[in-house]
């Protein structure tokens, strides 16, 4: 398209001088005072911020604790979890060392291990011998004269 076949219309008066009226200079609206100060911001106080950043310190340092308690409770109930599977593994163990235990000391067992290790027999009556102690018992004490070192500290002493 070239300037020739535009068909544009100009508004040339935008470029043209306006009179500037005396009531437009001050076309200012002034608000009533109740409405300016619901609009304000209002500004906080040095306390509030106080109160505000303590609130917020105490509230990260509880759920901070909060974190930490959770993660040691976890840690304990693992420990705690394996030392109980332990406990079962160790009692199984022992009931099976004591099953084998209980196998080679029972009476069978030894029985035959004497027979054919040991060559022992069961024993007989005509193995039995008796002997009589009818005749009575003898004691024969024996006092020595000689003084003891005991006997001898306590004679020193002045005790005896």
């Amino acid at each position: 398209m070239t300037l020739g076949e535009r068909n544009t219309a100009y508004d040339i008066s935008l470029f043209q001088e306006h009179k500037v009226d005396d009531n437009s200079v001050n076309n200012v609206l002034k608000l009533p005072k109740k409405k300016r100060a619901t609009n304000a911001k209002k500004k906080i106080g040095i306390m509030h911020g106080i109160f505000l950043s303590l609130t917020f310190s105490l509230s990260v340092i509880i759920v901070g604790t909060m974190i930490f308690n959770q993660v040691q409770l976890t840690e304990i109930t693992d420990k705690t979890n394996q030392m109980t599977k332990q406990l079962e593994e160790s009692r199984s163990e022992n009931t099976r060392l004591q099953m084998k235990v209980n196998e080679k000391l029972s009476p069978e067992v030894v029985e035959r291990y004497a027979k054919s290790k040991l060559l022992m027999e069961k024993i007989n009556p005509c193995q039995i011998e008796y002997f009589n102690l009818s005749t009575g018992d003898k004691v024969e004490v024996t006092q020595s004269n000689e003084k003891t070192v005991i006997d001898k500290f306590l004679a020193l002493v002045g005790i005896r």
